[in-house]
């Protein structure tokens, strides 16, 4: 009888230590259901180019200059700011693309990405048409940056809704 009782004392202290927060607060703020990219882990993974493949626009964050910022007026650099916040870039699942900004015609055009993922080409329809290759520095669904050949940044942010 005694060594049944302190097997079952035995079961019961290392029962109760695998409860070791029981009374602590945890830190868990990720839905159970999610893994650590957001995802739910029934979504296939989007290519590249499938992720490319939507509305965007010019990030006004990113793409305002920060230390340059005294040499434009407050005026200025809320123009500024109004026009990076209005300038688009869609890139169809065809291949072509359009881009759209404030006081400009919409340009269009095809669009490649290289197999890795780190070359976009475009191509002009109308105007310059020659081929211009923007490395992809970044390249999420929150964001896509593109460094043009002469060292240039350009930011883009999903744009929902618009």
């Amino acid at each position: 009888m005694t060594k049944a009782f302190i097997s079952i004392i035995f079961m019961s202290v290392f029962l109760l230590a695998g409860c070791g927060n029981s009374g602590k607060e945890t830190k868990n703020t990720q839905d159970s259901t999610q893994n650590a990219e957001g995802t739910t882990g029934n979504e296939t993974a989007k290519t590249p180019a499938q992720i490319l493949t939507q509305k965007w626009k010019e990030s006004a964050e990113d793409m305002m200059p920060k230390t340059d910022s005294s040499k434009y007026t407050k005026f200025e650099l809320e123009q500024l700011k109004e026009d990076y916040n209005n300038s688009f870039f869609e890139f169809k699942a065809d291949g072509s693309y359009t881009i759209t900004r404030p006081d400009e015609d919409p340009g269009n055009g095809q669009w490649t990405l290289s197999k890795d993922g780190k070359v976009l080409t475009l191509k002009p329809s109308v105007g310059d048409t020659s081929q211009k290759a923007l490395t992809v520095e970044e390249l999420t669904a929150k964001k896509v940056k593109l460094k043009y050949e002469d060292g240039a940044m350009l930011v883009l942010i999903p744009a929902k809704g618009e």
